[in-house]
């Protein structure tokens, strides 16, 4: 992991800060979404359209591959789910997500400045992608057996 000291350039004339490790950035994947999700700055259309389509492809009866694969069923549902919380996240301006992390997450100006330059850093957004996917895949794969398991006991 080479890029663990990569460093970028600020939008605020801040300097140079290092980029989020991808744990920090996962852990902050969610909540961040959530306050720009509430927040009035960001237009109602990335909002439902962040929503909207991953439902739309769940729903859809023909997918990519079969939900009754386990497992693999779920993988592309979950990629569809993270790719589109990737492009809302992407879409949003950097002060904005700093903002929103400082003001709604509590982390300082620098913590914030580095996740946010990781939100926009396509190989970072590229490992978020793989292991958000895979995380999810497996959540609702769990959460499928569960309910199964719960109606027909």
């Amino acid at each position: 992991m080479g890029d663990r000291n990569r460093t970028v350039t600020a939008t605020d004339g801040g300097g140079p800060v290092a980029t989020a490790g991808l744990g920090r950035t996962l852990t902050m994947f969610l909540p961040l979404v959530w306050g720009l999700f509430r927040d009035r700055n960001v237009p109602l259309w990335k909002k439902l359209a962040t929503v909207g389509l991953p439902v739309l492809y769940v729903l859809f009866p023909i997918d990519v591959v079969p939900d009754f694969v386990p497992l693999a069923g779920r993988i592309d549902d979950g990629g569809i789910t993270v790719a589109a919380l990737l492009l809302f996240l992407r879409s949003i301006p950097r002060p904005l997500i700093e903002s929103t992390l400082m003001s709604r997450l509590r982390l300082g100006s620098r913590q914030a400045r580095a996740v946010s330059a990781a939100v926009h850093d396509p190989r970072r957004t590229a490992l978020i992608l793989v292991v958000g996917t895979i995380l999810l895949a497996v959540i609702l794969t769990v959460l499928t057996v569960w309910l199964l398991v719960a109606i027909f006991n």
